[in-house]
């Protein structure tokens, strides 16, 4: 049984049976803006909180943003974003991944506000929360089929690199790099990043 509820400038929905109060897209535009106020991200219309990242996850993206944002140029491939951008697959999906590559043959999704679309790539930064990227965000990307995602984890040096499967509308078995190895992607031909590039933290100790 569902619920709805008419509050002004919003529609709340409450599932009696799973207890959820369920939200969309228009419902987080209304909200007021705070100088310092939290990221939200909607999924199934459930709304989830994003905490603030660490020293070691912000630099790690700034990195791998950087890197890739050089070669995307180089290569006149398309375009690179970091967070936070609003990626609306639904009004009920609404994800802030930490980067995200739109190619030139995807443009058309991008918009002033935010990406209303599928990304050709989405990368996330591991947190402490391991189980939001590696399996609740992991399975929203693989059912609207993000063609490429990659996992970062700042603890293991290490990628896991995710390829979607038209065929089986489902993930192909993640590869791990590490080291010296490299990492590609579809939507990025000629393009390989060595992993250590992406982990080389300068030490602020002196």
């Amino acid at each position: 049984m569902m619920i709805t509820e008419n509050m002004d400038w919003r529609t709340i929905k409450f599932e009696s049976e799973s207890g959820k109060v369920l939200f969309t897209y228009a419902d987080i535009e209304k909200l007021p803006e705070w100088p310092e106020g939290p990221l939200l991200e909607i999924i199934d219309g459930v709304l989830f909180m994003v905490p603030s990242p660490n020293l070691l996850h912000q630099e790690i993206c700034l990195n791998l943003a950087t890197i890739l944002r050089n070669l995307i140029q180089d290569h006149h491939l398309g375009r690179i974003f970091t967070a936070p951008i609003d990626v609306i697959f639904t009004e009920k999906c609404v994800a802030i991944p930490d980067i995200v590559y739109v190619s030139k043959s995807r443009e058309n999704i991008l918009n002033p506000k935010n990406i209303a679309g599928v990304p050709d790539l989405v990368i996330e930064v591991l947190s402490e929360n391991k189980n939001r990227d590696l399996v609740t965000k992991k399975k929203l990307y693989e059912h609207f089929g993000v063609p490429d995602y990659w996992i970062i984890d700042p603890v293991t040096q290490k990628v896991l690199l995710y390829s979607f499967d038209p065929k089986t509308k489902k993930f192909h078995s993640p590869v791990t790099r590490t080291g010296q190895e490299t990492i590609t992607a579809k939507g990025l031909p000629g393009i390989k990043i060595p992993v250590t590039h992406i982990f080389k933290i300068e030490s602020m100790s002196r």
